[in-house]
C-alpha cells in the first residue's frame, strides 16, 4: 500500500447492499469530498461479469452495475453475494494521488498493508455477517504468513473498526399504505418479516463500533421505540434489557446527511437573485413537490390540499411536481397520480422525473415546498429547496422540527387537526406569498452547514478518524465510546 504523506488518511471499506436513491448519493458524495481513501463496494448483478480491478485509482466509478432488486434478501444474506467495487476516491487534498493502491476483495486481505482502518456500512447491510466473513476468511493468514508479519497481521485485522449508518430503520418504517398505494417496492412487508428484519439490524447495531444515526429524530424514535416495544419480544430479565439499550446508547452519535449543494446549485447569492427576478415576472406563486411518489411521503394529502385552495379557497397557483417510483412495478400508482393530478393539467409546469439541470431550474424558479410525508428520517429534498431560497410547509413532525428553526414552527409546520392544520398553513403562505421570508429562512436554517464542501466531509472524516484511533497528528490513541455520544 502507498501511503499518503498526510497521517490522517484513513483507508475505508464501505458496503452498500441497496445501493441505490439517497443511499448510493450518500456514499458517493461523501467519497468525492473526503480526504480519506474510500472504496464502495456493492452486490453485482448476475449479468455482471467479473470486474477487472486493473482500472486507475483515480477512476472515480468501476464498471459494476449494481443489483438494487431483492432488497430483503440482500439485507439477510448479501455477505454471501458477489461484490464489485462501484466507487473509489482518492480523497480530496492529496493533489489526485491515490492515497492507497486498494484491495480487489472487501472480505479477504493478502497482507497486513491491505487491511483497511475500518469498514462502513448501511442501514440496509448485515454488519454483524460481514465481520464474520472478514475474520473468517483471514484465518489461514495467521498459519501461512511468517511470524512476525503474522502478529502485525491479527494486531491490524483486529482493531478494525466497524460503523454502520443508519439512513433507515425496519422497526420505525409505516406498515400499512394509503388507499391506492400498496405494493412490494422497499420497506414493504408484513408483521413476520418486520420482526426478521428488524433483527437483522438489530444485529448490525451491536456489532458497530459505533452507530451513526442521520438525525435526532430518527435515533431517539429507534431508541425509544426499539427497548419499548421490540426488545421485550426476547423474553430476557428486565436488567439484561436495560444493558442491551445501554450498549446501543453509549454507541450512537446524530452525522446528518450531508448534501451537494453549492457545487451542484450555485452559490447562494446568485440562486437569490434568480429567485427574485423570477417573481416580479409572473403573477402566482409556484407550488413544489419534490419527492418520491410513494405511500410514506402521503401524496393523497398533497392532492387534497390542492384541490381544497383551487376549488374552495379559489386560490391560482402553477405546480411542479417532481420525483417518481422507486420502482417499476408502480404502473397502477402512476396511473392514480396522474389521474389525481388532472384538475391542475393546465398549472402543471412539469410532472415526473427531472434530470439534474431540469431539478436544479425547478427549485430556484419555485416558491413554496410542501411536504406530507408520514414517514422522513431527515428530509434531504426539503432541504435542497430551502438552500434554493424556497419556502416550506411541511408537518410539524417527524425530522422537521429539527431542521426548522424554532421561530418558524408556526408559520412552516402544520399540525393534524386544528386550525394550524395544512390547508390553514399552505393557504396563508400561498396568498401571501411575494412577502414570505425566504431569505430569513434560509439564513436561519443555516442550510449551509449540510454541504459536503462546506462543512459535512470534514465532520465525516473527523468522526470516522476518531473512531479508528487516528489523532490529527498521526499519532494512535485508544477509541473511547463515550466520544461517540451527543444527548444521549
Amino acid at each position: 500500500v502507498t501511503m499518503s504523506a498526510n497521517p490522517c488518511s484513513l483507508h475505508i471499506v464501505a458496503f452498500s447492499h441497496f445501493h441505490t436513491g439517497s443511499h448510493h448519493q450518500h456514499l458517493a458524495q461523501y467519497s468525492s469530498y473526503s480526504r480519506h481513501f474510500i472504496q464502495t463496494f456493492c452486490i453485482e448483478k448476475e449479468t455482471v461479469a467479473e470486474t477487472a480491478q486493473e482500472a486507475s485509482p483515480n477512476d472515480s466509478l468501476h464498471k459494476v452495475e449494481p443489483d438494487t432488486s431483492f432488497w430483503k434478501q440482500k439485507l439477510l444474506f448479501g455477505t454471501f453475494m458477489r461484490h464489485g467495487e462501484v466507487h473509489r476516491s482518492v480523497g480530496q487534498h492529496q493533489h489526485n494521488k491515490p492515497v492507497h493502491s486498494g484491495i480487489s476483495s472487501p472480505f479477504h486481505f493478502s497482507c497486513s498493508s491491505q487491511i483497511p482502518n475500518l469498514i462502513l456500512a448501511t442501514s440496509m447491510c448485515n454488519l454483524s455477517m460481514i465481520k464474520n466473513a472478514i475474520l473468517h476468511l483471514n484465518q489461514s493468514n495467521l498459519t501461512t504468513l511468517p511470524e512476525l508479519d503474522r502478529a502485525c497481521f491479527a494486531q491490524k485485522l483486529l482493531s478494525m473498526k466497524y460503523v454502520v449508518y443508519m439512513h433507515e430503520s425496519q422497526w420505525l418504517y409505516p406498515k400499512k399504505p394509503a388507499l391506492g398505494f400498496d405494493g412490494d417496492g422497499p420497506f414493504r412487508r408484513n408483521a413476520q418479516e418486520v420482526k426478521l428484519l428488524a433483527y437483522i439490524q438489530f444485529e448490525s447495531l451491536m456489532t458497530a463500533d459505533c452507530i451513526c444515526w442521520n438525525s435526532a429524530f430518527h435515533m431517539n424514535t429507534f431508541l425509544e421505540s426499539f427497548g419499548k416495544d421490540y426488545i421485550r419480544n426476547f423474553r430476557m430479565e428486565k436488567s439484561d434489557e436495560e444493558n442491551i439499550m445501554k450498549q446501543i446508547v453509549q454507541k450512537s452519535q446524530v452525522l446528518h446527511v450531508g448534501i451537494e449543494l453549492r457545487n451542484r446549485f450555485g452559490e447562494a447569492s446568485d440562486i437569490r437573485e434568480q429567485h427574485i427576478k423570477n417573481m416580479h415576472d409572473r403573477e402566482r406563486p409556484i407550488i413544489l413537490w419534490n419527492m418520491r411518489w410513494e405511500y410514506d411521503k402521503n401524496p393523497i394529502q398533497f392532492v387534497e390540499a390542492l384541490k381544497y385552495l383551487r376549488f374552495q379557497k379559489k386560490v391560482e397557483f402553477s405546480l411542479v411536481v417532481c420525483g417518481g417510483h422507486s420502482f417499476q412495478s408502480r404502473e397502477v400508482q402512476k396511473r392514480w397520480f396522474h389521474d389525481q393530478l388532472a384538475p391542475f393539467k393546465d398549472d402543471l409546469l412539469h410532472v415526473g422525473y427531472a434530470d439534474s439541470d431540469t431539478y436544479t431550474r425547478l427549485l430556484i424558479h419555485a416558491d413554496i415546498v410542501v411536504s406530507t410525508a408520514i414517514h422522513e428520517f431527515f428530509g434531504i429534498s426539503v432541504m435542497e429547496a430551502i438552500y434554493c431560497h424556497t419556502f416550506c410547509i411541511l408537518p410539524d413532525d417527524l425530522s422537521y422540527p429539527e431542521l426548522i428553526p424554532q421561530n418558524f414552527h408556526l408559520q412552516c409546520l402544520y399540525k393534524k387537526k386544528g386550525k394550524r392544520g395544512l390547508n390553514h398553513l399552505l393557504a396563508n403562505a400561498v396568498t401571501s406569498w411575494k412577502d414570505l421570508p425566504y431569505d430569513e429562512l434560509r439564513n436561519q436554517s443555516k442550510v449551509d452547514n449540510f454541504d459536503w464542501d462546506k462543512k459535512m466531509a470534514h465532520e465525516y472524516d473527523k468522526i470516522l478518524q476518531q473512531i479508528a484511533g487516528v489523532e490529527d497528528s498521526g499519532k494512535k490513541r485508544k477509541y473511547d465510546e463515550n466520544d461517540a455520544v451527543e444527548d444521549g
